[in-house]
Formats: structure tokens, sequence, C-alpha cells
């Protein structure tokens, strides 16, 4: 059952990270300092590599949920908030600053991965 709903985040996950990056294909092209259709999200490796990352996403929330065993939806985004925080934002934020790149891909990436694993912690939390 658990193979279930971690599969099922992935996906969810997949797709909010497709759209997501849809919706924002301007903002990233510009941060980059390329043209939109440089950013080919139809591209069948970007693709596969993203299922498998929001797979592992979602196994990995999936372990910190069977561990930490919060005990309210609260409880379960403080959680996924200081991973997101505390983790991704600290260890990413160098790497942009290092490539020079706008401040906006920054933020793009940081809030998708936030927004992302909120919606994998709901879906396995329940």
């Amino acid at each position: 059952m658990d193979l279930i709903y971690v599969l099922s985040a992935a996906v969810v996950g997949f797709i909010f990270t497709i759209v997501w990056r849809a919706c924002f294909s301007k903002a990233l092209a510009d941060g980059w300092k390329q043209e939109s259709s440089n950013l080919n999200i139809k591209c069948p490796k970007y693709m596969l590599i993203s299922f498998i990352g929001s797979l592992w996403v979602s196994y990995g929330v999936f372990l910190l949920i069977k561990h930490i065993k919060p005990n309210s939806n609260l409880e379960l985004f403080t959680s996924i908030f200081a991973l997101w925080f505390l983790v991704l934002v600290g260890l990413n934020t160098k790497y942009y600053v290092a490539a020079k790149v706008s401040s906006s891909i920054c933020f793009i990436h940081s809030f998708g991965s936030l927004f992302q694993l909120i919606i994998v912690a709901f879906i396995l939390g329940y």
C-alpha cells in the first residue's frame, strides 16, 4: 500500500514540476540568458530525470514522515518547511550565487521545490 502512495505522490510531483517549469519558462529563460526554446522541458531525457527526481523526493518524504510521525497537518507542514529551508535552500543558493544568475532563478526553483514537497507530503501524510 505504501508503494502506491509513494508512486502516486511521485507522479503528482512530476506533473507539478512540468507545469511549474512551463508556467515560468520565460522567466527561467531570461534568468539563464537563453531563448525559451532552449529550455526544452519536452525532451525525453529531461522527463526521465525529472520523474526519477520526483520518485526520489517522494520516497525521501515518505521516510521522513514514517520516522517523524507528525501528529497534525501543522506538524507535517513545519517539518517539510524546515527540510526545504534548512537543507534545500541552504545547499542550492550557493550554486546560484556562484553561477551569477538572476535571483529570480533561485526563487523560482526554490519555491517550486517547496510546493512540490508540500504536495508530496500531503499525499503521503494521509
